[in-house]
């Protein structure tokens, strides 16, 4: 037989509820009682079975009736459910964290003190701190390679804009397709001494001044002009050639220039072929050096 349902003492002083079948895990303080007053008469128990009734203003009492009344019923201290006595835990369901029979400890125990806040660990804000690095540095690693892939591609617009456009692109015509297989009588068996062994004509001149060649004359007013934008490549400009002769081949020099670390630059210049006394503009390679201050040429004829 089970307990009826309702609130009864528990070990750690607090009440908790008996639906009448099991416990449940509602929980409240007894409230506080008056020492002198009577005991309440238990729930089970029948008005019909009080035979006396104690007074206490009198200072007189009355005998109750034993044999009249109801005893609880008598339970299995080891069935789980069973009503239990005043100052121990219920059989089948001992509280959480003690042994029956023996006093609460720990956290919720009467004048026990609460479990400490826990202790707040530093690898967290490591961590975090360390992804926030990684994120910054890689963002530093992407702006570096775009700023250097768009200054590369500065310098690679700037190297093809500084090639001249002027350099002949076909080889002139009229060239004489057939030998003449009749050789004229009467040439001369004896070459004229005194002619010049070697072809190459080598010029010392000021930077800006005209020159003649075997077949043409270099005006003066030649400049040299730097490239700009801290890429040390000169360009020639203002050349112009006066044609001798009109044999149909291209005139072709060499210029020389002294470099400000002491080394030479050279450049291969070219005119194309044309009438006689024809101006004619002259193409020359970029300078790939320090050469915009130079004031002294060496000119090489070739053709």
């Amino acid at each position: 037989m089970s307990a009826p349902a309702g609130w009864h003492l528990q070990p750690d002083g607090r009440e908790r509820f008996w639906d009448g079948t099991q416990w449940t895990d509602q929980f409240r303080s007894p409230a506080p009682s008056d020492p002198t007053a009577p005991p309440p008469a238990p729930s089970w128990a029948s008005s019909s079975d009080t035979v006396a009734d104690t007074v206490s203003d009198s200072g007189h009492t009355q005998a109750f009736d034993v044999a009249g009344t109801q005893a609880l019923p008598s339970q299995d201290a080891g069935t789980p459910g069973a009503y239990p006595t005043a100052g121990q835990a219920p059989a089948g369901y001992p509280q959480q964290g003690y042994a029956p029979g023996q006093p609460q400890t720990g956290y919720g125990a009467p004048g026990a003190a609460g479990y400490p806040p826990p202790v707040k660990s530093g690898n967290s804000g490591l961590a975090k701190g360390c992804l926030i690095a990684a994120v910054v540095i890689l963002g530093l690693i992407a702006i570096v390679i775009a700023v250097f892939a768009f200054f590369a591609s500065r310098v690679v617009d700037t190297v093809n804009e500084t090639f001249p456009s002027g350099f002949p692109t076909s080889l002139p015509s009229g060239f004489p397709t057939e030998l003449p297989t009749d050789l004229p009588s009467g040439l001369p068996t004896d070459l004229p001494s005194g002619l010049p062994t070697d072809i190459e004509q080598n010029i010392e001149l000021d930077v800006g001044d005209g020159f003649e060649l075997p077949r043409a004359t270099i005006g003066g007013g030649w400049t040299l002009v730097p490239q700009g934008a801290g890429i040390p490549i000169v360009n020639i400009t203002g050349m112009k050639a006066t044609l001798g002769d009109a044999n149909g081949f291209p005139v072709l020099f060499t210029m020389r220039f002294p470099a400000a670390g002491g080394e030479s630059v050279e450049t291969v210049c070219t005119a194309p072929a044309g009438e006689p006394d024809a101006v004619v503009d002259v193409s020359c390679v970029p300078l790939f050096g320090d050469v915009a201050e130079a004031t002294t040429v060496t000119v090489t004829a070739s053709l």
